[in-house]
């Protein structure tokens, strides 16, 4: 899947310049503008190319792409806000082979054994990160407090979200 390889290696560059913006402002106002710039960008660009009329009917591919986009995003935001951005960036890559995996099975589609073995493995090898940072046991330290817990799980979410929207660009996912 090339454009998942490419948006990963996407997110994964602009992750470090991100960590640094989003420390500095409230992550949902940081969202929210980015959010805004963006529909702004992609709303005069239909309008100069004239593509607005291949948008009806479509309203419900919008919103589930759009709601994957937020949830990426401002998960990705706020982990950022708590947590070191190679922390976030091993979650969020680490979920995503096995959330794909995941949504296989669901779609009952055959998976082998090999790609399981693999997306385990760098969930395993995310997770021994994870713990080594909180654990003390690395050069960023972490104390462990509500916040941090919580952008964590956000770090997750991040990652599902990503698969949510490279599927949906890829019209595999309903």
């Amino acid at each position: 899947m090339k454009s998942g390889r490419d948006g990963a290696l996407f997110t994964a560059m602009s992750q470090v310049f991100y960590a640094k913006q989003v420390q500095e402002v409230p992550a949902f106002l940081f969202t929210s503008i980015s959010l805004f710039l963006t529909a702004f960008y992609f709303a005069f660009f239909a309008r100069t190319h004239k593509h607005h009329n291949k948008w009806q009917g479509t309203i419900g591919y919008v919103v589930k792409l759009n709601g994957a986009s937020v949830l990426a995003f401002m998960s990705f935001y706020f982990a950022l806000k708590y947590v070191e951005s190679a922390i976030v960036s091993a979650l969020e890559m680490g979920i995503g082979p096995l959330f794909v995996l995941v949504l296989a099975v669901i779609a009952k589609e055959s998976i082998l054994r090999m790609q399981w073995l693999i997306a385990i493995a760098t969930m395993i090898a995310c997770i021994v990160l994870i713990v080594a940072v909180l654990s003390g046991n690395s050069a960023v330290q972490l104390e462990i407090t509500m916040p941090v817990i919580i952008a964590l799980f956000a770090s997750i979410s991040c990652g599902v979200g990503a698969v949510l929207y490279t599927l949906r660009q890829a019209g595999q996912l309903l």
